[in-house]
């Protein structure tokens, strides 16, 4: 009989773990779909990841996550959802701009279509200084990117501003002529 209580002891406490671990286990398989041709079984693979936010180059937002594997993005630029990108579906074009998702690692790519912007050069200026010609007139003399422009003004009023493009000029008689490259001023009659 000692044999009997042991026993019944092992498997009265083998019950009972057995329905600690079995029964949310069952409870698990009541929630979830039996395996069928149009309801594949859940597994591991097709779990979800946590999903991130990330802010593009271009200031849109994509929350990316990670689905069985796959990455899959919501990209939403101009305040709306533009596009869900997955491994079926990897770009979308916006306003010009093309987003590109890889799935295999959830990096998303943007590229702008070229606009062509008109190309404005700053050029370094050096300090102007004003020389009195000898008929009076009076010249400001300003080194600009390496070479000199100069101002002329005469009788009160601006006659004009000679450079490396355009260095003489005629007025009443008296030609000015500008050397670009030491920014001398001629003057003829």
């Amino acid at each position: 009989m000692n044999f009997s209580r042991t026993a019944l002891r092992t498997t009265v406490a083998s019950a009972a773990l057995l329905g600690v671990v079995v029964a949310p286990a069952a409870a698990f398989a009541v929630d979830t779909p039996a395996a069928t041709a149009t309801s594949p079984a859940i597994s591991v693979t097709s779990a979800k990841g946590p999903a991130f936010t990330v802010t593009l180059g271009n200031g849109a937002k994509a929350t990316v996550q990670n689905v069985g594997g796959s990455y899959t993005a919501v990209i939403k630029a101009h305040g709306t959802t533009i596009a869900t990108l997955s491994s079926t579906h990897t770009t979308v074009t916006d306003h010009g701009t093309t987003y590109q998702l890889h799935p295999d690692n959830g990096h998303i790519g943007i590229q702008t279509k070229a606009v062509h912007h008109k190309t404005v050069h700053h050029i370094s200026k050096g300090p102007a200084f004003t020389v009195t010609l000898g008929n009076g007139a009076k010249a400001t003399v300003q080194s600009v990117g390496g070479s000199y422009t100069a101002v002329i003004k005469a009788h009160g009023t601006t006659i004009a501003t000679l450079s490396s493009t355009h260095t003489t000029v005629t007025d009443h008689g008296t030609t000015y002529q500008l050397h670009p490259s030491n920014g001398h001023i001629g003057i003829s009659r």
